[in-house]
Order: structure tokens, then C-alpha cells, then sequence
């Protein structure tokens, strides 16, 4: 059975309290990470607009992708000035009763920025939206003509956000990163309890700066003894030569059960 709206915002909520607290126990890579990542899962959903949005919700998720671009670039630039992690407060308690409230966004979002979000209304091409969602530099678009928002779906849902491979004729000769994630092993009386599993990738330099969208598998329910299977391809969408020597790859393991008091 496809997710319900209730079901998904739980879900929207808990990323968001997880980014939460990592920007202020001043975690700046979870931070970021998890920030863009419930950006990219909103701007999805407005994209798609298959759950009988309301239009107070619909401004609301506008709203909110604006503010979590501004705070993520607010992090990015160890800047003072745009969205801080105060503001990010309020807007917890209002994200949290957003399905049934009729309350405005509680902090102040810059015209300005309107057109930057794909939930404010700027009618762009399929090639754009895909460099927006996944900020994948220009050169690496050049191909992209059929991908379908709905293959994208719901970063929570059952399609993860894994991107395909990268293919350009302007860097020949360039190598690039893929491997295949078969499973991910757990003390047994973990295991017992997974569900909605999935895990996340992230390319990271080495002054803590997450570069590109994280990537995200399908969620799984699959075990087999102390294993989650996952069994998914990753494609990491810079060239070698293009990522800094002190760069990483980062590995999260994730899943859906509720969280302990």
C-alpha cells in the first residue's frame, strides 16, 4: 500500500528534527546532509502533486524548500546572515502541526528567492529541474531527456534517489565512481526490528562541504540472517579528477522505526 500523507509528513518530521539537531549541536555535514535531503523529497512532492495537496499545504511546502535552501546555503557559507538555526526552531513546531493548522509560516522568506524553488511556480525544462533537485554541474545534463519525476518519487517512499550514470562526450577519457551496495550486517537483535531501511551516500570534501545531492536507495524490508539487503548500484556523479584528494564517501544507514523517547 503506497504511503499516506500522515504517514509521509511523520516521516518529513523526523528528518527534519534529525537536521535540527545536528545544526545545533553544530554537526555540519548531518546537518546539510539531511537538510537537502528533505528539501529534494518536498520539491519532489510538489513536483508530482499526487497527494491531494491542500492549497494552505501546498504554500507550506513551498515555503519550507525556500527555507531549507536558505539554511543550507546559510551553512555552506558559514554565513551570519540569512536563515539561522533559531529560525529552523520555529519552524519546527509549525512543519509539526502544518497538516492541521492553518497557521503562516512563522519566519520571513525573501521574495527574492521565489523562482528558486521547483514549488514556486517557474515553469523549467526536465533538464533543469534534474540540475536543481541534484545539482549535477551543466556538463553532466547534457544527456538527460527521460527522466521521470515520478522515478525519483518520494526519498522516503519505495524509489530512493539513486541517479543514473553519468555520460558526456565533453570528458572523454574521465573516470568515474560506481559500486553496488549488496547488504549491511547488524547485530542480530538489531536486525529483528528493521523496517523501511535505506542508505545514504554522501561525497564529501575535506572542509566538511557535502558536494551534490546525496543519494539515497530504495527503502527494503529484505533480511536474511543478521543481514539488510540492499542491492543497489551507486553512481557517483563527479569525475575522479574533478574530487579533491581529501575527499570521502560517506555511508548512513537508515530506517523507519519509530524513535525511543
Amino acid at each position: 500500500m503506497p504511503p499516506t500523507k500522515s504517514s509521509r509528513h511523520l516521516k518529513w518530521q523526523r528528518t527534519f528534527d534529525d537536521a535540527l539537531d545536528s545544526d545545533q549541536w553544530g554537526q555540519k555535514i548531518e546537518a546539510l546532509r539531511d537538510y537537502e535531503h528533505l528539501r529534494a523529497t518536498l520539491q519532489m512532492v510538489l513536483d508530482q502533486n499526487n497527494l491531494e495537496l491542500s492549497t494552505h499545504e501546498t504554500q507550506g511546502l513551498e515555503a519550507m524548500c525556500v527555507c531549507l535552501e536558505l539554511r543550507v546555503k546559510a551553512l555552506k557559507t558559514s554565513g551570519k546572515s540569512g536563515i539561522s538555526s533559531e529560525d529552523m526552531q520555529r519552524v519546527k513546531a509549525w512543519f509539526a502541526d502544518m497538516m492541521t493548522s492553518t497557521e503562516t509560516f512563522p519566519v520571513s522568506i525573501p521574495a527574492t528567492t521565489a523562482g528558486s524553488s521547483p514549488g514556486l511556480k517557474r515553469e523549467v525544462s526536465l533538464r533543469e529541474k534534474y540540475q536543481q533537485i541534484y545539482d549535477v554541474p551543466t556538463e553532466l545534463v547534457q544527456n538527460v531527456t527521460n527522466v521521470n519525476a515520478a522515478d525519483r518519487a518520494d526519498t522516503f517512499g519505495y524509489a530512493g534517489s539513486l541517479l543514473p550514470p553519468v555520460s558526456t562526450p565533453l570528458h572523454r577519457g574521465g573516470k568515474l565512481i560506481s559500486f553496488k551496495i549488496d547488504k549491511w550486517g547488524f547485530k542480530e537483535d538489531f536486525v529483528k526490528g528493521v523496517q523501511d531501511a535505506f542508505v545514504t551516500i554522501s561525497l564529501v570534501d575535506g572542509k566538511g562541504n557535502v558536494m551534490g545531492r546525496p543519494q539515497d536507495t530504495p527503502t527494503t524490508n529484505n533480511l536474511a540472517g543478521n543481514y539488510v539487503l540492499v542491492n543497489c548500484q551507486v553512481h557517483v556523479q563527479q569525475f575522479i579528477d574533478k574530487i579533491p584528494q581529501d575527499s570521502a564517501l560517506f555511508f548512513e544507514f537508515k530506517d523507519g522505526r519509530p524513535r525511543k523517547a
